[in-house]
């Protein structure tokens, strides 16, 4: 069973969404969700910073940044070989090329952190 499938039941999807949100039930399968969170586990985090402050969520990013220093965009580390079909079933979803989907951002927040600013 999918380690997100007992939350389903409590986080039933909203009648209607935030403008922009799109929800794609089962857009990865139980073994590709297995993966990618086992995968996940093995990422050096960090946590997120924003100028002077540093957050409590740690964070593990991929593609572009910002030098806040020299306020510029950065290039940062390219996607990890693991959420190469996960890309490939974006950019087919969007119908783009796969050369497109050059980001993600994995955030973790331990039990009872506080989201605070992103």
């Amino acid at each position: 069973m999918s380690r997100l499938g007992a939350q389903k039941k409590l986080f039933d999807t909203p009648e209607s969404l935030a403008n922009g949100l799109v929800y794609r039930p089962d857009f990865i399968t139980e073994r590709e969700e297995e993966r990618i969170l086992n995968m996940i586990g093995t990422l050096p985090m960090e946590h997120a910073r924003f100028g002077e402050y540093t957050s409590k969520r740690r964070i593990a990013a991929f593609g572009w940044g910002y030098d806040e220093e020299n306020e510029r965009f950065i290039r940062g580390e390219a996607l990890p070989e693991f959420l190469e079909s996960l890309a490939k079933k974006i950019a087919k979803w969007l119908d783009i090329p796969r050369f497109r989907v050059v980001e993600a951002l994995i955030n973790e927040y331990e039990p009872g952190t506080q989201l605070g600013w992103h």
